[in-house]
């Protein structure tokens, strides 16, 4: 069979170039050459002379305002303002320390929960969550303390209950029902 293929292969080749055509000067016409005059020849003093390039001057970089720093670290939590007190009337070993105001606070004087759930899975018969805090991903579980700042209550069909530790204020995480 494959040397049946090869052979009608073969015969429709030959066929092929049999009538194809003798002549391809229908098709492409030859080029033709044309001359290109050179380009005037300027002396080098000359050229100098009519017109002074300007001296490019190269001065190291320095602190631009609008780059800022690349490397800074970032964050989205509002910075603390650090107030001084107003200097006291000297008085007996009286001693003026500077007092630092707190962000401002969300509902309750806890700042606004800075925790969003990704997603979940099971982990050994255990419910594990997915959470972004601040700009980390953090793999938690009902009972985990979180940054030192919160800790994870528990975890309902449609809220997440978390403590700020600082104010013990609680919180919750509206997340929908989760499938």
């Amino acid at each position: 069979m494959k040397k049946m293929t090869m052979a009608v292969a073969l015969g429709v080749t030959l066929l092929a170039c049999y009538f194809a055509p003798d002549d391809d000067t229908d098709i492409i016409a030859p080029a033709q050459a044309r001359t290109i005059a050179p380009a005037p020849l300027v002396p080098v003093q000359a050229a100098a002379q009519e017109s002074e390039a300007p001296v490019l001057e190269i001065r190291p970089r320095g602190q631009d305002e609008e780059l800022g720093n690349a490397f800074a670290r970032q964050s989205w939590q509002a910075q603390v303002p650090v107030v001084e007190a107003a200097p006291a009337k000297p008085a007996d070993s009286a001693v003026t320390k500077p007092v630092q105001a707190r962000a401002p606070a969300g509902a309750g004087g806890a700042p606004e929960l800075p925790i969003r759930l990704l997603g979940r899975f099971l982990d050994d018969g255990r419910q594990a969550y997915f959470l972004q805090v601040e700009e980390r991903n953090v793999v938690a579980y009902v009972g985990d303390k979180i940054d030192d700042s919160y800790s994870f209550d528990s975890a309902g069909t449609d809220t997440l209950t978390f403590t700020y530790l600082p104010l013990q204020k609680q919180q919750t995480l509206a997340v929908g029902e989760m499938n």
